[in-house]
């Protein structure tokens, strides 16, 4: 299966994290499911969004899907 995440209110609130969300999508990734992360944000790059989520602990290397990416 694979987990469709959203990142704006999912992972983070702001620059804040979500408390739990980054061990949750550690235990999903560790049972081998998929994920994508989605978000309608279209500022921040992809390099950026990965980054933050790299801080959180989450390996989201080319797992990120923004707006301006489907729009393209």
């Amino acid at each position: 299966m694979t987990w469709a995440l959203d990142l704006d209110g999912v992972m983070w609130r702001g620059s804040e994290p979500i408390e739990g969300s980054a061990a949750a999508v550690q235990k999903l990734i560790a049972a081998g499911e998929g994920i994508v992360f989605v978000t309608n944000n279209s500022y921040h790059t992809r390099k950026e969004q990965t980054n933050k989520l790299q801080r959180l602990g989450v390996d989201a290397n080319g797992r990120i899907v923004s707006s301006a990416m489907a729009a393209a």
